[in-house]
């Protein structure tokens, strides 16, 4: 408010009313209508001024606005940009943050008109296959089945230990496994013995009775036969000894053992190496078998040396040095060593029957006797024969 601004207010034009002469009346009313003239033009100044200044405040917000408009414009240019370039919902997030709700519906768009998967259950399909239906809230199927994972199992043909997938109608040949290929060879070993037995007497009516001993038929000498014969039994297999017969039992244990450890190595991972009881159980598993292959292998007591090499034909899955083999990797290992100790089981079994059929090369005698009055010699590779 300036100096000589007092003098323009109303007060001051009432008060120049009332000295302007005349009588009081006619004074007053001369200052009250000025006083009432000067309050107008005040207001009218206001007004305006007021006026003015809303002028000026809608003018520049809508140039704000403009300018607001003409951002949000280019960001949406920038914005169906990247849509077409490909851009990822997840992308567009980051660097548009106010298009959230409708990255939301395009990332939803798709699934339109979809019914939704409340849950799923197994049914059986075409030849007994499993099938995983997916069924709306209501019960509905949402769609067509598919085929379920049906994870394989382990199962002991009594020859070997394969894993299939259980499927229906399917057959897998049995096979025998050591011990039973070994009696049924003694069985038919016996049975044989028998038939030749029975067809060397009728043949030789009259005549004495040949005698079974290790594997050959043994004819006592004969007025038409002074010396005797000796004829090698047909199909005669030899019978292991204690030691091959402990490393044959060994052998078949082992298969067991390895067929427990495969199936423990199924599920292991490297996170389990990290739960001592997970490991508790795989080491239990793996120690068995190595036990086993130490009894297969005739190591006797397990030292250092044998179990390092043991280690070597399959690797501790407990170990440190194991973190980066496979459970493939060690699958493998383990079917190597049942099909290793599988030849060598075939070796042992077919030791006595190479006995019988090798030459007198390389034998020596172990002891003499006499039978049926007539010196008899038996070697070393458990064959006897007549001294002359």
């Amino acid at each position: 408010m300036g100096l000589l601004d007092a003098f323009n207010s109303p007060e001051m034009a009432l008060a120049a009313g009332l000295l302007g002469g005349g009588n009081f009346g006619q004074a007053l009313g001369r200052g009250m209508a000025a006083s009432q003239a000067m309050q107008m033009s005040e207001q009218e100044r206001k007004l305006r001024e007021a006026q003015a200044q809303e002028y000026a405040s809608r003018a520049q917000q809508h140039q704000d606005q403009q300018r607001a408009a003409q951002a949000q414009s280019q960001r949406d240019a920038q914005f169906q940009s990247a849509l077409q370039q490909g851009a990822t919902p997840s992308q567009l997030a980051q660097y548009f943050p106010e298009k959230v709700d409708l990255l939301k519906k395009l990332a939803e768009a798709p699934n339109f008109g979809r019914q939704a998967v409340a849950r799923t259950a197994e049914v059986e399909g075409p030849n007994g296959a499993k099938m995983i239906r997916q069924l709306d809230q209501y019960g509905q199927p949402v769609s067509e089945d598919m085929a379920g994972y049906v994870a394989p199992q382990g199962v002991n043909l009594g020859n070997k230990y394969v894993f299939a997938k259980p499927v229906a109608g399917q057959s897998l040949e049995m096979g025998m496994s050591p011990s039973e290929r070994d009696a049924s060879a003694r069985g038919w070993a016996g049975n044989s013995i028998a038939q030749q037995r029975l067809a060397m007497e009728q043949a030789q009516a009259g005549q004495p009775k040949p005698q079974f001993h290790e594997g050959q038929w043994i004819t006592p000498p004969t007025a038409q036969n002074p010396q005797g014969t000796v004829t090698p039994a047909q199909g005669f297999v030899k019978q292991p000894g204690e030691a091959a017969k402990k490393q044959l039992s060994g052998i078949e244990a082992l298969n067991g053992s390895i067929n427990e450890y495969v199936s423990e190595l199924g599920d292991w991972n490297k996170a389990k190496m990290l739960s001592p009881d997970a490991r508790a159980a795989m080491g239990t598993k793996y120690n068995n078998m190595m036990l086993q292959a130490k009894e297969a292998y005739n190591l006797g007591v397990l030292n250092g040396p044998d179990y390092k090499i043991l280690t070597s034909i399959v690797a501790d899955p407990t170990s440190a040095s194991s973190v980066l083999l496979s459970n493939d990797a060690m699958k493998k290992q383990a079917t190597e060593l049942s099909r290793i100790m599988g030849t060598v089981a075939k070796a042992t079994r077919g030791a006595g029957a190479n006995a019988e059929t090798t030459s007198g090369a390389g034998k020596t005698p172990v002891a003499t006797g006499m039978y049926n009055g007539r010196k008899v010699i038996k070697y070393s590779d458990g064959s006897t024969e007549y001294a002359n």
